[in-house]
């Protein structure tokens, strides 16, 4: 898996970034506390790009909710990650009809994801992790799609062998710690409603 950040100001403008901005100024529902992502794919068998080829695409929005999971201490509980982002994509019917049809990771892969907020690292309970985080679960994405036994070659001596080109870039935007998210996109956001007339 390889990381990118995104400067703020190229939210909107870089390729790969517009669709998730037009998930949130489109969708009156997508408030400051949830996280856009879009997730991406190519062609196993042919790389990042090919002729006539349509890439597949998906964006959604976290639900800005937590959902709390019993850590088995005295009935205290934990936040879980079960309504960011990735999570979501991991349940939603788009991703689902994709591996039970046998099209991910036979045929198309996750070659980028953006995120506006980096992917979370877990759910803890003081030094004890209860639940794998986002950051995890894009990287089992990574390390799925990467084996070179879904390459569907009788001849391949290491089936069990990842391949390099097929790795996840993951971008996500460089946001400013002393702002809020708000005051982070909110440049980029009106750019991009002036850009494209959004009231």
């Amino acid at each position: 898996m390889q990381f990118e950040i995104i400067p703020v100001a190229q939210y909107g403008i870089d390729p790969r970034t517009i669709a998730a901005m037009d998930y949130r100024v489109r969708n009156k529902g997508v408030t400051a506390g949830m996280n856009v992502a879009t997730f991406h794919f190519g062609l196993r068998g042919a790389g990042k790009a090919q002729q006539g080829f349509k890439p597949l695409a998906h964006t959604l929005a976290s639900q800005g909710v937590g959902y709390y999971l019993d850590a088995n201490w005295g009935g205290k509980q934990v936040r879980t990650n079960d309504s960011h982002s990735e999570a979501l994509f991991y349940r939603s019917d788009f991703f689902t009809d994709l591996r039970q049809g046998d099209q991910w990771p036979t045929a198309n892969v996750i070659d980028w994801v953006f995120t506006e907020r980096p992917a979370c690292g877990g759910a803890w309970w003081g030094q004890k992790r209860v639940q794998g985080g986002c950051a995890d679960l894009l990287n089992q994405f990574d390390e799925t799609q990467r084996l070179r036994k879904w390459d569907n070659d009788p001849n391949e001596p290491e089936p069990y062998a990842e391949r390099d080109d097929l790795q996840i870039t993951v971008l996500c935007l460089d946001l400013n710690k002393d702002l809020t998210f708000n005051q982070n996109i909110s440049p980029a956001v009106a750019a991009y409603k002036k850009l494209n007339s959004i009231r």
